[in-house]
Formats: C-alpha cells, sequence, structure tokens
C-alpha cells in the first residue's frame, strides 16, 4: 500500500509542467514593463493583507522588476505564466503558541500589462 502511494505521488509530480526551455523563453510574450510597480505593489499588498498598520506589515522593501515566470503547482495544470517579476520582502507578525513573533516574508510577485498575475510566499 505505501510502495503503490510512493509511486503514484512520483508518477503524478512527474507529469506536472516542466520549466520552459531557453527557445520557450527566448520566444516567450512577458507583456510591457510594469510603469510604477511600486504603487502597483502598495495597492495589491492593502488588497492581499489589509491595512498595514492592522495587518502589522512593517519593513516593507520592493525590488526591481525583471523578466521572469511563476511555474503552475504540482496541484495545478497549464503552462508557466511570463511576465516581470519584483521581489517583495517585509516583516509581519507570527504566533508560536502564546506568543508572537516577527516573521520575515519574501513575496515573488509577478507583473504583466501593469497587473498582479500571481505571487508565491516564502518564509526567510
Amino acid at each position: 500500500m505505501r510502495l503503490s502511494l510512493v509511486l503514484l505521488t512520483f508518477l503524478f509530480l512527474s507529469c506536472s509542467s516542466s520549466k520552459p526551455s531557453a527557445e520557450e523563453l527566448a520566444a516567450a510574450d512577458f507583456g510591457n514593463p510594469p510603469t510604477n510597480h511600486v504603487e502597483l505593489l502598495r495597492a495589491w499588498l492593502k488588497d492581499t493583507y489589509g491595512d498595514y498598520q492592522q495587518a502589522g506589515l512593517r519593513d516593507i522593501q520592493f525590488g526591481t522588476p525583471a523578466k521572469g515566470y511563476h511555474m503552475p503547482s504540482a496541484l495545478e495544470s497549464g503552462n508557466p505564466s511570463f511576465g516581470y517579476e519584483v521581489e517583495v520582502n517585509f516583516t509581519r507578525p507570527a504566533s508560536e503558541g502564546r506568543r508572537t513573533v516577527r516573521q520575515r516574508m519574501l513575496v515573488l510577485v509577478l507583473i504583466r500589462n501593469d497587473q498582479v498575475i500571481s505571487y508565491k510566499e516564502t518564509t526567510q
């Protein structure tokens, strides 16, 4: 039973989308570069996390847009999304049992034609 579950999981993950090749990246349409990525990302942060003060977001830093792509997760099907990727760093409160600590977050946001089309959160 356990072996069949492992094999099924491996088969499922191996059928997921693969990274684009160099030719696909060269031919990809990344859209227009963002005109004002800082204002766009500030509005996105407010929509996603709510008011900065209430959400406890601090030390917000925005990176420089660069061409990039996001792959669909293993549970999703589809092709990669192309656009301009920007790193957003900030700290937010996180609870560990009875105490609250500050957690450093890195969010990779993909922008295409002045719209946020996807993002991926990680902790640092």
